[in-house]
């Protein structure tokens, strides 16, 4: 069917979903109707941007808060470039559906659990294709379209065929999107071409899944749009967030220079470091006089008129003095102290020698109100903070639009100037606030236990019989393209009566009707009559294995996608266990060294039963390759012990942060008293955020020599 052009750019993507709606503006409108009310829209309102916040703490930015902002900006980019502002909004408030608890480190454990166990990697933007795929979000949306615009249309089953077809542009913009994701990544990767947008977005996520390159290029320049969006939306809040939580209380001079960058007119860019931080300090200072006057009723009155004028005077004397007039450090307090006192009693005195008013209280009272109004003056608050990134936002927009106007994907970006001062505040804000905003527990107890409740959770899922079912499906084996990973698709005879008892443990029942499923409290409650520990802990893991059954049960198609990301992931993760193996000295991952340590002690084992006691680090290139292949075939045969480890990680992987600390607790793998001993934030590098830190900077000096 023909698509009308709408969108002004000549390298605009023109969908069906474009077209004018009865009851909404457009068919993708309905797109939104179905996010706002997804479950992993909701899961996301329980998952943080980058800090934790407590629980009286109710400004934080939120993954779902980013995820709207992040849709907005990119609709904006796509407005200014004339492009498809449907698919760059619709495309971005689905770009964060695969995130997993607790950011980039929660993703970095289940990417190491899947390697260590031969199962893949996970990666949030691939991810997000397979939870929107198995949640059925643009199906839903289909399928609502079809309900109320199309049901006396004759042509409504090409239409709807169409739709189906053209789901898969907004999927694109999901799986590459990756924001960390620099220029010298794209540089580096090779285009392909592919025959439609469906075949692009599902080689794209298998490759992520089973190679571990999850970076990749956007089909249309709606998706390019998504990298840049991504990030203008999160170093805004991140900033708010890091001033809010005094993690960060000043702009020093790093930050200073590159706003001084973004914030300078055309005909200041070339100016230099001091004037660049002096205009920034500048434009701070105007932004906090109109802050206070927005939020002071009585600015327009001549005293408080008067009073201003008394703060400027002691603003300039407190310069004068070397000291940041933006944000006081403390170790200036008493300095700042006593240049401000004598101005103060100054004014005061002289108001009090005009009206002839010596009353002790409004002497005090007027003391007080020129100590506020310097203390506004010499604070950066969040609002301050926040207002600063707003117009960041706005240059970074401006320079985008306007080096990227009528140019094809490929040549879109910002000016040099402009990269490298969007690349410093990427650094800054990795290297300021992301890496030590995280409790201690992410880094030092969480992986650990995350791990072992994984295990435990796939041991008691294969006894449930509920991965032999499903890997003897017609319906998924169907499903499958190559039929080569049918061959492993076999599970070893068990009694079924083990499996029938095991589901009983569980609370599952054959008659979907009479399950636990929809009702856990029960399970809860069941757990409560327990007094003994170890009947508790059981009772709280049989809950969660039962919840992830149920997950299971209802997959299909992501079944059978598991299953081919599996069968291509081993040579990947064999080959990279064994090439760690055959290294006396190999680089460990931060998460999860010990269990790194164990598995790759157990591959050495095998190589010298293998060899007969060959040492692993003594083998030929042949033999290397020759034991790898073996150890491939070996791993494959292990198909649904892989299965049931991929189907766990999903799941927890989908949970909430404190649905996985209460997991965690309740299963004890980690105790209250574990987690609140080390809930303070980690004052050392965090090494998930270091190593994005240092991505960033190569791109940094990539651009420099370019």
């Amino acid at each position: 069917m023909d698509v009308e052009k709408k969108w002004k750019s000549k390298y605009a993507t023109n969908l069906l979903f474009d077209t004018p709606a009865k009851k909404l503006d457009s068919y993708a409108e309905y797109i939104e109707d179905i996010v706002n009310y997804a479950k992993w829209m909701a899961r996301n309102s329980g998952k943080i941007m980058a800090y934790e916040p407590e629980r009286d703490e109710s400004h934080i930015t939120l993954r779902s808060d980013h995820i709207r902002q992040a849709a907005k900006e990119a609709k904006k980019l796509a407005k200014g470039l004339g492009l498809n502002e449907n698919l760059a909004y619709y495309g971005m408030l689905l770009h964060d559906s695969g995130h997993s608890f607790y950011a980039h480190e929660g993703e970095q454990m289940l990417k190491i659990i899947g390697e260590l166990k031969h199962v893949g990697y996970y990666h949030h933007n691939a991810t997000g294709v397979d939870v929107l795929l198995g949640e059925n979000t643009l199906e839903k949306a289909v399928n609502e379209i079809l309900r109320e615009e199309l049901a006396d249309n004759e042509e409504a089953e090409s239409i709807v065929k169409q739709l189906k077809e053209e789901i898969y542009y907004f999927l694109d913009v999901v799986v590459s999107h990756d924001g960390e994701a620099t220029k010298k990544d794209e540089k580096n990767l090779k285009r392909k071409n592919y025959s439609n947008i469906r075949e692009a977005v599902l080689d794209k996520v298998r490759t992520a899944n089973s190679k571990n390159q999850y970076k990749c290029l956007a089909e249309t320049p709606e998706g390019y749009l998504a990298k840049t969006a991504d990030v203008i939306a999160y170093i805004r809040t991140d900033l708010k967030d890091a001033f809010e939580t005094r993690i960060v209380t000043d702009f020093d001079e790093e930050y200073l220079e590159v706003l001084g960058t973004i914030l300078a007119d055309e005909d200041k860019k070339d100016i230099s470091k001091e004037e660049k931080i002096k205009l920034a300090k500048d434009i701070i200072h105007d932004i906090k006089i109109n802050r206070i006057r927005e939020t002071s009723d009585d600015i327009s009155d001549e005293n408080s008129q008067e009073i201003l004028t008394v703060v400027d005077s002691i603003i300039k004397e407190i310069n004068k003095a070397g000291v940041n007039s933006l944000c006081i450090p403390k170790e200036n307090a008493e300095q700042v102290k006593e240049i401000s006192t004598p101005l103060i009693e100054e004014y005061v005195n002289n108001k009090i020698a005009e009206n002839g008013n010596v009353d002790p209280n409004y002497k005090a009272s007027l003391e007080n109100k020129v100590e506020s109004f310097l203390k506004k003056e010499t604070k950066i608050r969040r609002a301050v903070a926040d207002e600063i990134m707003t117009r960041v936002q706005e240059k970074l927009r401006e320079d985008f639009i306007k080096n990227s106007i009528d140019k094809p994907k490929e040549e879109m970006g910002f000016s040099k100037e402009m990269e490298r001062a969007f690349y410093q505040l990427k650094k800054l804000d990795y290297g300021k606030y992301v890496q030590f905003c995280k409790p201690v527990y992410i880094n030092k107890t969480m992986p650990k236990a995350v791990y072992d409740l994984i295990e435990d959770c796939t041991n008691e899922l294969i006894k449930t019989g509920i991965i032999r079912d499903k890997m003897y499906d017609e319906a998924i084996r169907n499903k499958i393209k190559n039929k080569k990973v049918l061959d492993y698709m076999v599970a070893p005879y068990r009694d079924e009566k083990q499996y029938d008892k095991k589901k009983r443990e569980l609370g599952i029942r054959r008659m979907r009707n009479t399950a636990l499923k929809n009702r856990p409290h029960k399970i809860q409650k069941a757990s409560q009559k327990f007094k003994s520990t170890f009947m508790k802990r059981k009772m709280c893991k049989n809950q969660i294995v039962n919840q992830i059954y149920n997950f299971a049960d209802d997959q299909t198609e992501r079944i059978a996608l598991a299953c081919e990301d599996i069968y291509e992931a081993i040579p990947t993760t064999v080959t990279s266990l064994i090439r760690k193996a055959t290294k006396p000295d190999y680089k460990k991952d931060y998460y999860l060294e010990e269990e790194e340590t164990k598995e790759v002690n157990r591959e050495r084992k095998r190589i010298s039963n293998y060899f007969k006691n060959i040492d692993a680090s003594n083998l030929t290139k042949d033999q290397i390759q020759e034991y790898i292949d073996s150890r491939i075939e070996e791993e494959r045969k292990k198909i649904e012990e892989k299965l049931a480890y991929e189907i766990v990680i999903k799941y927890i992987g989908g949970t909430t942060d404190r649905t996985v600390k209460r997991y965690l607790v309740e299963t004890e793998h980690i105790s209250k008293r574990k987690f609140k001993k080390e809930s303070k934030l980690n004052s050392t590098p965090n090494p998930v955020v270091a190593k994005l830190k240092a991505n960033v900077e190569d791109s940094i000096s990539n651009e420099k020599t370019r």
